[in-house]
């Protein structure tokens, strides 16, 4: 099964070049996939099942060093559910895990620092808009963003895999805040809000910013009713700015 990594994920990187990671990891679950339980099973050397996770994603990291044609390539491993307890053996320095912050019975930030003395390259696997979660509901939650991007900058996250649904109109503006959070964390998220506000809507900014912040105190019908007024003014406006400019 491990030759059988080797030769794919080669073969990736070869035709690809583009691609620098790629995934290596058990599947969502307790149980894992089955060629990192039969690992588990037949080496009894690993204490636990994250060893021989780490193991397999190892040996992969090994083979791709060895070959001239991907020897910059990285291998990325998830700390998730089964997988992220903290193991006992070391990552290759081309191996990077991602640390997810959901799912796991220790607390996130807890398993970055733990990792991050078993491993060179830490990054994060998040959540944003999960449909079965939010139902695609309008969110602002810049705090929570600003305290998680403030603490991956401080623990030297090198990269962040980001699971979310495609509600531009609700969650448009938080995808937006993330990704230049992301790239320059020292940004002013206020700063960011007026920047989106001015390039995407214009001339009816004014009420699209109402818009916005009512997400600030929660979902409710009520705000969902004013809101639906608020992009009633903007295309109103929108309207009448078109007439004026014909």
């Amino acid at each position: 099964m491990t030759d059988l990594n080797n030769f794919s994920i080669t073969n990736i990187f070869t035709k690809k070049r583009a691609v620098f990671v790629y995934a290596l990891h058990p599947g969502s679950g307790r149980r894992g996939t089955h060629s990192t339980r039969e690992v588990f099973r037949e080496h009894k050397k690993y204490r636990f099942f994250t060893d021989a996770a780490l193991s397999l994603a190892n040996h992969v990291a090994d083979a791709l060093k060895q070959n001239p044609e991907t020897q910059d390539k990285m291998v990325a491993m998830y700390a998730y559910f089964i997988t992220a307890q903290p193991p006992s053996i070391q990552a290759r320095n081309n191996v990077m895990i991602l640390v997810a912050t959901r799912f796991n019975i220790i607390c996130w930030r807890l398993l970055v620092k733990l990792w991050g003395k078993k491993a060179e390259h830490i990054g994060i696997r998040d959540y944003a808009n999960i449909v079965s979660w939010d139902q695609t509901k309008p969110v602002w939650r810049f705090g929570s963003l600003r305290r998680k991007v403030d603490f991956w900058e401080k623990n030297n996250i090198i990269g962040v895999s980001i699971e979310s649904g495609n509600s531009w109109g609700g969650w448009g503006l938080y995808h937006y805040v993330m990704a230049r959070l992301l790239w320059n964390p020292a940004e002013n998220i206020e700063d960011i809000f007026t920047d989106y506000l001015q390039k995407g809507f214009g001339t009816t900014s004014d009420e699209m910013k109402r818009y916005f912040s009512r997400w600030n105190w929660g979902f409710t019908d009520h705000s969902l009713s004013l809101a639906t007024k608020d992009l009633a003014q903007a295309l109103k406006k929108h309207k009448m700015k078109i007439s004026a400019d014909a």
